[in-house]
């Protein structure tokens, strides 16, 4: 990179050729990604800034539709670059670069009226949701996501296509999670069974591990929905569906990723049965203390429900153990 960096500048001087000065933000802007993974956040920030002002000067010499997305893709990165970082400071400028991205995509998906502009706008509303959602501006996020969620509505209805019904499944999915986390799950509840039925439907076309680990994350969030409005039964059924969906990707792929979002699932599942055996009987601490009070039928659903809870974490930490050796083992084997 730095070596095809330098022969971009030095043509860049001797030419002032637009297109060395569109390689050279290209390169800059890769090296902030690479330096974004490595969490080296000042050297990404700084290269995404540099990468920015090139394109902003291409854009003010010659208009052009894709130094237009260039220019707010570095923006979104900028924001978020920006909004992880420690310095409390630089907060401030995330939702500066994040609301400036929108604006811009904005106005390109007018402009254009393509699919790929409005699939990016609704990716920068949603990174600006999760963005005010952080910072406990709750009202903004809601705006965010919503418009989001608009955009990913109208794009399915215009093309009934199963990539678009999935990028609107995580963006439902995105705003359930804010609206149970504010503590009203009633609404999060009227968000999801719509997208989920519609996936439902699609079903026979959801094919790809990656597709169906989308939905299993769905049904997982559907279930912590119903528990806590109190709908115990209901919320078991999604829990449990996502497991065993989640389940099936393992046995297909074996891949890492996908075991990883079992344990995730087996865990959450393990610990909604702890969670729900204690609120069947609230008092008991141990499962060895009898309440007299209950029926043999609901001392072995408590029972059956803290087996379960234990089995099930049980299996959720074996599976992160064994991802986390498997690594460790290539890792060695690499250096070796």
């Amino acid at each position: 990179l730095e070596q095809e960096l330098d022969a971009a500048r030095k043509l860049e001087t001797e030419t002032n050729d637009l297109l060395a000065k569109a390689f050279i933000a290209s390169v800059l802007s890769h090296k902030s990604k690479l330096c974004k993974n490595q969490k080296q956040y000042d050297d990404s920030i700084l290269f995404a800034q540099q990468s920015l002002e090139i394109l902003e000067e291409i854009a003010r010499i010659e208009e052009s539709v894709e130094t237009e997305r260039q220019i707010t893709g570095v923006l979104v990165n900028l924001g978020e670059l920006c909004s992880i970082h420690s310095d409390k400071e630089k907060h401030v400028s995330a939702g500066k670069y994040l609301i400036e991205a929108v604006d811009r995509k904005r106005k390109l998906a007018d402009r254009t009226d393509l699919d790929r502009d409005w699939e990016q706008l609704a990716a920068s509303y949603n990174h600006l949701g999760s963005f005010y959602k952080d910072r406990g501006d709750f009202a903004h996020s809601i705006e965010s996501y919503q418009q989001c969620i608009s955009i990913h509505e109208n794009l399915y209805r215009e093309k009934d296509s199963l990539d678009y019904l999935i990028l609107l499944q995580t963006s439902c999915h995105n705003f359930a999670v804010l609206l149970k986390d504010m503590g009203h799950p009633e609404e999060a509840e009227a968000v999801l069974p719509k997208v989920v039925n519609r996936i439902r439907a699609h079903k026979s076309q959801i094919t790809s591990a990656v597709d169906i680990s989308c939905n299993t994350m769905t049904y997982k969030e559907l279930g912590l929905v119903y528990e806590d409005m109190g709908k115990m039964e209901k919320a078991e059924f999604w829990l449990k569906k996502a497991e065993r969906e989640q389940r099936s990707v393992v046995n297909a792929t074996a891949a890492d990723e996908a075991k990883i979002a079992l344990a995730d699932l087996q865990i959450a599942l393990g610990q909604f049965y702890i969670r729900w055996y204690q609120r069947r009987l609230p008092g008991i601490s141990a499962p060895n203390m009898i309440n007299p009070q209950k029926t043999p039928a609901e001392v072995f659903n408590r029972d059956f429900a803290l087996d379960q809870g234990e089995l099930l974490l049980n299996s959720g930490l074996g599976n992160l153990l064994s991802v986390s050796a498997a690594q460790l083992i290539q890792q060695k084997t690499a250096r070796q």
